[in-house]
């Protein structure tokens, strides 16, 4: 696993990435899919999935609510680029308790390494503050780690 913040003119930008073991086909289900991340993520003991809906297709929305440490948190926004297995380009708004990130936008890759292996790589551009992109470096690190463990127990 890797995480990387670095600035980008006035904006944050965040990178984290994890090689699992999984196809992109199979990794990219489980992302995109309301039923299949229903059973994956937020299964670890960082917080607890409460609710979650997502429209798989360019200008279709999302919504997730999770529960982590006693807090709500919740994430919407509009996908803005699908293309499966490989990529899916999101606008992104995320609040937890008085914290507040705006219009960001998350891009996630799927890059098949060839070996019964795929490098998921999650990129968050136009974040406010280095605090913010490393917020969301441990929220999307949590997010490649649940899948991990997904992936590795259902194998």
């Amino acid at each position: 696993m890797t995480d990387a913040v670095a600035k980008g003119g006035t904006e944050q930008i965040m990178r984290t990435a994890r090689v699992i073991q999984a196809s992109p086909h199979t990794l990219f289900q489980l992302l995109t899919s309301s039923d299949a991340q229903a059973s994956w993520r937020g299964r670890t003991s960082r917080g607890t999935l409460t609710g979650l809906d997502i429209d798989p297709r360019v200008g279709g929305d999302f919504r997730y609510s999770m529960t982590v440490s006693g807090v709500e948190q919740h994430a919407s926004g509009r996908i803005l680029e699908i293309s499966p297995p490989h990529r899916c380009v999101m606008s992104w708004t995320w609040t937890a308790g008085t914290d507040e990130i705006r219009d960001s936008v998350v891009t996630i890759e799927l890059k098949n390494l060839n070996d019964g292996t795929c490098r998921a790589v999650v990129t968050q551009q136009k974040l406010p503050s280095r605090n913010a992109a490393a917020t969301q470096a441990a929220l999307w690190s949590n997010v490649l780690q649940d899948l991990a463990i997904h992936v590795t127990a259902t194998a």
